[in-house]
């Protein structure tokens, strides 16, 4: 038992594997289009100098200044300290000559001739304002192509970072492809994963009925569209869809404090993940970092970023909760795997999700990890890093997700068989197999709370009680049985159809046509004629009495029952009345039978 489930937990992870290999083939196939590669320049790998002012003659030989070798990619800047680099724009003419580069926490202005031709975070920054992260794209006049142009950056920060990666040039339509094409992972993998996120979040209700409503997939599909949002907002795409600087640092930084608290929701509301723990402190715990920061970030009392620190540490210590229980999970599924557990697909669904929730906080570990190495080696983070393992993590998560939904579906069907099952077992009586008195009742509870309009039949078996006395109960089972099989035959697709103990049956008709309820009871006696012609040991016979629920206050059901069964009894003392008449009669035959017999005798 345990090989083949090692077997299966082999299959799943290849299946797992191969579905991320698939979408890195497909990556890796959106190559670096060759018409960009000729109409776009990539400056980082021209010549940057070091200069002292920007009104810098656009023919001056720059080779006189210090130059920023290849070594030396990254400055560093005090807090309103500024630097101001040039460089030669290659001569090339185009329609639309365009810049473009990102900065983070700098304040940048560029000239060209002694001339400002674009400026940003200059006056947020004068005015205390936070400056966040931009993708500067600049105009550059037509004159100013083969000749020289200055950027001056001010540091926001302390220790601030200036890097020249990815600055492009060349025609504007081109530079904002090729950006896009250097980006395409982040883009590709966090678009999808807003659009499949949110999908979940959507269709999810919709799908299910409120009380089968699965929060845990709620939080899958948050943790993915927030994961999206986040990647896309690190690596400069929103800017594409929020123009606001405010909304669009509040969005990056808000997205990943909520990484944590989503990871959590995730694990404390599947049901199927027994090794919990601690996960409701851990929930509200990672509830507050985005709580508080975002209450002061919107009073303007501290900025979002101040608190980057905390939240890697929340990354690192949810991550290692999510591995602490995902460990724990496995082993409890391992031990007791070897039994008929009913819920065993809810377990690997679990499990899988599990597993893809580790993949992404592992993931985001490395990531804030990486972060720091490269911070302290003076190395630009979003050029170098952009997320990718984080991204990769994500990417995981949803086909794990894609599992966990398949094991979910088998353990729903699983679990509606086995209910069914139940129901079967509880609801219906075992003798006819038709509805016991304990769904009846149940029955009749909903039609009244539905108000629905219905006509209630109570029915008795007749001399059932002399065939058990005279005959024996078997006889008498099989007596009830046959009677339940006619009214099987007789009543197609009624509303209820019951016994409610002993010689005591019920059926319940929808609507008020009454002609079809008698049409129904005269066929019923064309029914057990036809089957006491073939018997010789009983014989069918039935009270019965009707009523309309529309005859009772507030159309109450069970009173309507009450009501036909008293017409029953009345119809029951009827037939008594008429089996006690046939019953003297009888005897006064016999008794003047055998006056004759004895007349006849004496005359003899």
């Amino acid at each position: 038992m345990k090989g083949n489930s090692n077997r299966r937990l082999a299959i799943e992870i290849l299946i797992a594997i191969l579905l991320f290999v698939i979408y890195l083939f497909l990556y890796l196939g959106i190559s670096f289009d060759a018409k960009y590669a000729k109409t776009v320049y990539n400056l980082t790998n021209e010549n940057w100098y070091i200069v002292d002012t920007t009104d810098l003659d656009p023919e001056e030989d720059l080779t006189t200044s210090s130059h920023v070798t290849d070594n030396m990619t990254t400055i560093g800047l005090d807090r309103g300290k500024t630097i101001i680099l040039a460089t030669k724009l290659p001569n090339e003419l185009f329609v639309s000559p365009c810049m473009q580069f990102n900065v983070a926490a700098l304040a940048v202005r560029v000239y060209y001739d002694g001339n400002e031709i674009y400026s940003y975070g200059t006056e947020d920054y004068e005015a205390g304002r936070f400056v966040g992260k931009q993708c500067c794209r600049i105009s550059i006049p037509a004159e100013a192509v083969g000749k020289n142009v200055c950027i001056e950056y001010r540091s926001t920060r302390q220790g601030k970072n200036i890097n020249h990666s990815s600055t492009f040039y060349g025609e504007a339509s081109d530079v904002f492809k090729a950006y896009l094409q250097q980006r395409r992972f982040p883009l590709f993998a966090g678009t999808f994963l807003v659009i499949f996120g949110l999908m979940l979040i959507i269709t999810l209700p919709l799908m299910s009925r409120k009380s089968e409503l699965k929060i845990d997939m709620i939080f899958h599909g948050l943790l993915l569209f927030d994961s999206g949002i986040y990647f896309l907002s690190y690596n400069n795409l929103m800017q594409y869809y929020v123009t606001n600087n405010w909304w669009l640092t509040t969005m990056e930084y808000l997205s990943l404090f909520m990484i944590p608290f989503l990871v959590q929701g995730t694990v404390l509301f599947n049901r199927y993940v027994r090794q919990k723990g601690m996960s409701k402190f851990m929930f509200f715990f990672d509830l507050s970092l985005p709580v508080v920061t975002m209450i002061l970030h919107c009073l303007g009392i501290s900025h979002m970023y101040n608190f980057l620190t905390i939240a890697h540490v929340f990354i690192i210590l949810q991550g290692a909760y999510s591995l602490f229980v995902m460990v724990r999970q496995l082993r409890y599924f391992n031990r007791h795997h070897g039994s008929e557990d009913v819920l065993q697909n809810g377990e690997r669904a679990a499990n899988a999700i599990m597993i893809g929730v580790n993949c992404l906080t592992c993931s985001s570990v490395f990531d804030v990890v990486f972060w720091y190495v490269l911070e302290k080696l003076g190395y630009r983070v979003v050029h170098v890093v952009n997320g990718v393992f984080s991204i990769m993590g994500s990417l995981i998560l949803v086909a794990c997700i894609v599992l966990s939904y398949f094991y979910h579906v088998i353990a729903n069907e699983n679990e509606k068989e086995i209910r069914g099952a139940l129901e079967g077992i509880a609801f219906n009586d075992i003798l006819t197999q038709i509805s016991n008195r304990a769904h009846c009742e149940q029955v009749m509870e909903e039609l009244t709370r539905e108000q629905r309009t219905c006509i209630v039949i109570s029915l008795d078996l007749d001399h059932l009680k002399q065939v058990n006395d005279n005959l024996g109960h078997q006889i008498g089972d099989k007596m009830i049985s046959g009677f339940a099989e006619l009214l099987r035959q007789v009543f197609v697709m009624p509303l209820l159809l019951g016994r409610m103990g002993g010689d005591e049956f019920i059926v319940i008709l929808d609507g008020d046509d009454v002609a079809r309820c008698e049409r129904l009871l005269y066929q019923l006696t064309d029914y057990m004629n036809s089957a006491n012609a073939q018997l010789t040991m009983y014989s069918y016979s039935a009270s019965w009495g009707y009523a309309g629920s529309y005859e009772v206050a507030d159309g109450h059901i069970q009173k309507t029952y009450m009501l036909a069964d008293e017409r029953m009894y009345r119809m029951k003392e009827e037939h008594h009345a008429m089996d006690e008449k046939l019953r003297m009669e009888e005897i006064k035959t016999v008794a003047m039978q055998e006056i004759i017999k004895r007349t006849e005798e004496g005359e003899e």
